[in-house]
Formats: C-alpha cells, sequence, structure tokens
C-alpha cells in the first residue's frame, strides 16, 4: 500500500502575493513533522512533494527538516515540485493563475478604465471581496458554475491523476506526503463524502491509502473514512473544447 497525505500549507504571511509562511505558519509545520514522525517506522520510505507557490515549499522544507531531525532519512531528492498538485487557477486571458498570483493582474484591471476591464474580472473581484471580508471563497469556487476559474470536478481528476501515478510508480509502503492548498484537497474529500466537509486548518490533511499500481483505496478526513476510485482517465466529452465541440455537432443551415 501507498499512504498519502494532503497537506495544507502553514499560516502564509497573506493571499496578495506568492508569500511564505509566518512564523507561526513555521512552527505548524515543524509541529506536523513531529506529529507525522510518530507514525513512522524506521527505514519506512517517505518522499515529500508540494505546489510550486512559496508557502506549499516553506511548509514542505519545515516537514522536511523536522522528519531528518527525528531520524527518518527521506526517498529521493526531497521535497520537489509536482505540478499535478498545484492549486486552482485563474483563466486571465492567456494564463492560468493561481489567485495569488492573479492578484497582482486584478489589482491593475481595478485601478483601470471599467469599461476595458477583461472578462474574468468579475469573478476574480467577487472571490477577492469574499477573502477580504473574512468570509470563506473556497464556498464560492465550489458551488458557483463560474467561467474563468478551473472547475473543482476538474482540479479533482488533476490530484487524482497525481495520486495514481505516484501509487504506480511507488515502493511499497510510501508515505508520500504532499504539501498544498486547502481548496483542492477540500474538493477531493467533498468529491469522496458526497457532501462538503468543511476547509481544513492549516496543516491539517487528508488522507489516502492506495495499493501499489492501483485506483481503489480508501480516503480519511476528520475521523471518517469511505472507500474511494479514481475517476476514469477517459475524457469525458464535456472535458474537450466545448466550441469545436457544438461546431462539430451544429446543424447545416437549411438552404433556401
Amino acid at each position: 500500500m501507498v499512504e498519502i497525505r494532503l497537506i495544507r500549507h502553514g499560516q502564509t504571511i497573506g493571499y496578495h502575493a506568492d508569500l511564505g509562511l509566518t512564523d507561526l505558519g513555521r512552527q505548524q509545520a515543524a509541529a506536523k513533522a513531529a506529529e507525522l514522525a510518530g507514525t513512522l517506522r524506521p527505514g519506512e520510505p517517505v518522499r515529500i512533494v508540494h505546489a510550486p507557490l512559496v508557502r506549499a515549499a516553506e511548509t514542505a522544507g519545515e516537514i522536511a527538516r523536522g522528519l531528518v531531525a527525528a531520524g527518518f532519512g527521506l526517498a529521493g531528492t526531497d521535497p520537489t515540485v509536482d505540478r499535478r498538485f498545484d492549486n486552482f487557477r485563474l483563466w486571465c486571458g492567456n494564463r492560468a493563475l493561481d489567485p495569488t498570483e492573479a492578484y497582482a493582474v486584478y489589482a491593475e484591471a481595478l485601478e483601470g478604465d471599467r469599461s476595458s476591464r477583461p472578462p474574468w474580472f468579475d469573478e476574480m473581484d467577487q472571490f477577492w471581496k469574499i477573502l477580504a471580508a473574512g468570509e470563506d471563497p473556497i464556498t464560492y469556487w465550489l458551488t458557483q458554475p463560474t467561467q474563468h476559474w478551473e472547475p473543482a470536478a476538474l482540479a479533482v481528476r488533476r490530484f487524482w491523476h497525481g495520486m495514481v501515478g505516484s501509487a504506480r510508480d511507488a515502493v511499497p509502503g510510501l508515505r508520500l506526503l504532499v504539501a498544498t492548498h486547502s481548496g483542492c484537497i477540500r474538493a477531493v474529500a467533498a468529491a469522496a463524502f458526497g457532501y462538503d466537509p468543511g476547509e481544513p486548518e492549516n496543516t491539517e490533511d487528508v488522507r489516502i491509502v492506495l495499493p501499489v499500481g492501483g485506483e481503489r483505496g480508501r480516503l480519511t478526513y476528520r475521523g471518517r473514512t469511505v472507500e474511494v476510485v479514481a475517476p476514469t482517465t477517459a475524457a469525458p466529452p464535456w472535458v474537450s473544447d466545448v466550441t469545436s465541440h457544438h461546431q462539430a455537432e451544429e446543424p447545416t443551415p437549411a438552404r433556401l
């Protein structure tokens, strides 16, 4: 079996740019390392990967240092970036950006002429206003049909692609620790449970156990465990290019 932990990053300095952890965030990551060390056996293989943004990378680094200090070796050259576990992204015209990366583009549009604001602006504006008010923008992302945010369902498929791929290539007994972002972690759990189980706290995790080379396993979050099956790797028609799909289906106009 392979155990995968999707771990939310520690407390960050802020979400208006690609920023790192606060002192508390580093302490949270170190405490997570101590917690994980208590579940490991000597010689058990451990690999750490992370989403590319600074807050996830620093969380992975703190966990790695804590495990090494506790006497556990790491498999390979850890920690390393795995883009399959990126945060969900906003399609800003010609770029797909994490919400914090997109903030600078949003702020520039906010200061500009209202009539020239790009099509994605209103969705980012709604997301940021919810966050700035101290409310929960992830619920907005999970439940609101949007045109410019990566859909939660596709983020779940992307994460499963990463998990199944990691399990397929893993040595038996591997512990894969993934430092990533709360929205996608929560979406993976919601897809498994059939309801939204709520926002993970900083460094809280969702645990998935898969057989080596397999796609059927168990997911545990906040004391509840369910059986899970990885989504099919075959792309359904709604994942393909919507425009070309509808153009292909469009009937030929009648000749007069």
